[in-house]
């Protein structure tokens, strides 16, 4: 999938270079894998990686201007066990991919000391989501043992959307921590879906 510029990397280009005359600049880098497994006879699975990365120019102590980006591409595939069947069409396999594209802005703020080993970081802002589907099925005709293969063609959409997360930052050294966060996108004021769109990442920070 092709990343393309859209404005607001334009923002952040911006932002860096009206911005990084500031003392503090943080620079955070994220992945997350899942893989479930799933069918009676586990013969189905589901995998998912995403990556990430954000650069936050603080302006206060505490309190910055967070830019993120992140893709994630999800992989379904389904099989199905027609063995007791004998006649007619049958679906053996579905495969369907959804990739992901974000961009988003908002604030960020530090909840302790920048000299604490254990730091608790909230980020709030709005953010762009952009989707594209596209899937495979194959079918067969028992009768005949004929299969046949069913494209579809890529869905594309895009919406408006509000972030919120979590992150808890151990620092390993004055510049370079390790973090775990909890992060959850929807739809822009649509709040009552937060807490159905959690995600849970790892990754690694630097201050500069």
């Amino acid at each position: 999938m092709k990343l393309r510029l859209p404005l607001l990397c334009k923002i952040i280009l911006f932002g860096f270079l009206s911005l990084n005359s500031l003392a503090l600049t943080e620079l955070d880098l994220d992945f997350n894998y899942n893989k479930n497994i799933f069918g009676v006879d586990r013969q189905s699975y589901e995998t998912k990686r995403t990556y990430a990365g954000s650069v936050t120019f603080y302006f206060l102590s505490k309190t910055g201007i967070e830019f993120n980006i992140s893709q994630s591409e999800n992989e379904i595939i389904g099989k199905y066990d027609n063995s007791d069947l004998s006649t007619g069409l049958v679906i053996e396999n579905e495969y369907t991919n959804i990739k992901t594209q974000s961009f988003g802005i908002g604030i960020r703020q530090a909840l302790s000391s920048r000299k604490s080993f254990l730091q608790p970081l909230i980020s709030l802002g709005w953010s762009r989501q952009q989707y594209t589907l596209y899937s495979t099925t194959l079918v067969k005709d028992l009768d005949t043992s004929t299969e046949y293969l069913i494209r579809s063609g890529e869905e594309k959409s895009s919406y408006d959307a509000m972030f919120g997360a979590f992150a808890l930052k151990m620092m390993l050294t004055k510049t370079f921590s390790i973090k775990g966060s909890v992060r959850t996108v929807f739809r822009a004021f649509k709040f009552e879906e937060a807490r159905d769109q959690l995600s849970y990442s790892a990754g690694i920070s630097w201050l500069f």
